[in-house]
């Protein structure tokens, strides 16, 4: 209820109907009328991220809000004008906004449970063996990226309730024997946070360098 009222309140202070939000990119009409009266059950990350998105929040602020913190308003006055895509992309680098990772994270998972009715499948197996481990790398990016971004303002992993939910069992995974670079990811993401992780000399060396990279340019 009480997430409901401040996202009410957010609405009208931006001077929007439920009608105008829906359409500007948030939550289905129906969704945003349950988010606004308390009776749906806790949000999916897109959902967050849409409220995000149009209630003029800074990542994670809905996701916090929910969970009994406070949104972060954007501040207008200090964000450069540019045009609001989900995909932008440089010569050399794809961007991909939260929701969109979610809903390609989203989009593997479905066809991952229609491919177990076709086991005898060997292709279709294999081509859905690809597109997981393709997907596991974008979402493995981005909460690396998380946690970084975490780390450089001292804050702890708690500290952001969606990076929290999608961490999920990351922690608890065994890192892939069939490409070194999904390992060294994955132990630089323990590492990341403090964990107790067996390292070579070597890595450890790697993974420093790879922080400072990111601090260094903050």
């Amino acid at each position: 209820m009480r997430f409901g009222r401040i996202v009410a309140a957010r609405r009208r202070e931006l001077g929007l109907t439920s009608e105008e939000l829906s359409d500007a990119g948030g939550p289905t009409r129906v969704t945003l009328r349950k988010l606004e009266a308390g009776t749906t059950p806790q949000p999916g990350l897109k959902t967050f991220a849409k409220l995000d998105k149009v209630l003029k929040w800074r990542p994670g602020s809905a996701a916090r809000t929910f969970d009994g913190g406070e949104p972060d308003p954007l501040d207008q006055r200090r964000r450069k004008p540019t045009v609001d895509l989900p995909i932008t992309a440089t010569d050399t680098t794809v961007t991909l906004r939260t929701e969109v990772v979610a809903e390609l994270i989203e989009k593997v998972s479905a066809l991952e449970r229609i491919a177990k009715r076709f086991n005898d499948d060997q292709d279709l197996q294999g081509a859905v063996t690809g597109l997981q481990l393709f997907g596991d790398r974008v979402l493995r990016a981005w909460i690396i990226g998380q946690a970084e971004m975490l780390r450089l303002r001292g804050d702890s992993p708690s500290a952001d309730p969606i990076f929290t939910r999608m961490l999920g069992d990351y922690l608890n995974r065994e890192p892939p024997a069939d490409d070194p670079r999904d390992t060294d990811d994955l132990l630089y993401l323990r590492w990341l946070l403090g964990m107790a992780v067996k390292i070579s000399e070597e890595q450890e060396s790697g993974f420093a360098a790879r922080w400072e990279s990111v601090a260094g340019g903050k």
